[in-house]
């Protein structure tokens, strides 16, 4: 079964070396830029649990928005 997750981060590049980090893990993505703020959303279709995400994520400089917000994303609201 694949979950679904969505999360913000406060730049693409830090959604980059989110990305750089998940190794073997396979996941589609949908990412949204917004054209005021460097901030963007990201929904993640994988089949890891969103615990391994998370420990990824802890992994990444400067990553404590996309800890932050990360949810399944029927519950996502983007807020910290």
């Amino acid at each position: 079964m694949k979950n679904k997750y969505k999360l913000r981060a406060e730049c693409l590049a830090d959604l980059v070396n989110f990305l750089k980090l998940t190794g073997s893990i396979k996941m589609g993505l949908v990412i949204e830029l917004d054209n005021k703020f460097p901030d963007c959303i990201c929904t993640l279709e994988t089949s890891a649990r969103l615990d391994t995400i998370k420990k990824i994520l802890e992994e990444v400089p400067d990553g404590h928005v996309m800890i932050q917000t990360l949810s399944k994303e029927s519950l996502y609201t983007g807020t910290r």
